[in-house]
């Protein structure tokens, strides 16, 4: 069973790169699919351990990197738990130690692994971090003109804001909120502490082809959860008939509409999503 597997990803910052990553990786008739997002960065600079990234978008990178190897046999948290001390590690020793507990990188993850069992079943397991999403659609529907293809998004970019736009009260009770997610207290996130690997949620589904599946960070998700253009099953219905492009595009062009004050921390987040369709 070889199915269809789109990607994107579209930060909101020209020179900083994004801190959401996703993607995949086949084995046999298995396929690990991620979507990884590093939460906003609360220093005061957006580069502070590294010279070309940030803090966030390095802990979602590594993590990244991490997932082809830990997907054989197949994925479990306590493989993920062992990376995680390994990553904790090349943190401390790139920082010498000297970041506060508050701007330790954290994130928000969707993991979701197929096996395909039949020529036209699929054993689905989901391992979901904090907000990240995932979307599953096991009948029919129209698929997409390969003649009327959607065209790119276009980039647009936001300036960056020391603490990613948090001040005062709000930046005092998220730096709070920070510190107990790397406690792993009250948390469901991915953090440094090795044992956030085990706070997914986990659920396991059978899914019959035709099937459609999509996984996302919040970013992209805000299309249907925040600002109500559809719905999340309009959204994979879109997405199946027209391309992520289509969702993406719907999405940027709204928030262009949005006025953004000096108040507002931030008026739009970086955003992306993997789909996968088995005829």
């Amino acid at each position: 069973m070889t199915p269809h597997i789109e990607c994107i990803s579209q930060g909101i910052y020209k020179d900083i790169p994004c801190e959401d990553v996703v993607g995949y990786h086949r084995a046999g008739q298995s396929i690990l699919a991620w979507a990884i997002d590093g939460a906003s960065t609360l220093s005061e600079a957006a580069f502070t351990t590294f010279c070309d990234v940030s803090d966030a978008g390095w802990f979602a990178r590594k993590v990244a990197e991490s997932l082809p190897e830990l997907s054989a046999p197949s994925f479990a948290s306590s493989n993920l738990h062992e990376k995680l001390h390994a990553i904790r590690h090349e943190y401390f020793d790139a920082c010498a130690g000297a970041n506060p507990m508050h701007e330790w990188p954290v994130a928000a993850a969707t993991i979701v692994e197929i096996n395909a069992v039949s020529p036209k079943r699929l054993a689905v397991s989901i391992h979901r971090y904090a907000d990240c999403f995932e979307l599953f659609e096991h009948a029919p529907l129209p698929s997409r003109a390969p003649d009327n293809p959607t065209q790119p998004v276009p980039q647009t970019y936001d300036k960056w804001k020391p603490h990613s736009g948090f001040a005062d009260e709000s930046l005092a009770l998220l730096r709070s909120r920070r510190c107990q997610q790397q406690r792993n207290q009250f948390s469901s996130a991915l953090t440094l502490n090795p044992v956030s690997a085990f706070n997914a949620k986990t659920s396991h589904l059978t899914l019959d082809s035709p099937a459609h599946i999509l996984i996302g960070t919040d970013g992209l998700s805000r299309a249907w959860d925040t600002y109500g253009l559809m719905t999340a099953e309009e959204a994979l219905r879109l997405v199946t008939q027209c391309g992520l492009n289509a969702l993406l595009g719907k999405l940027r062009a709204h928030e262009a509409t949005l006025a953004c004050s000096p108040a507002d921390s931030k008026r739009r987040d970086d955003a992306s999503g993997v789909f996968l369709s088995f005829s």
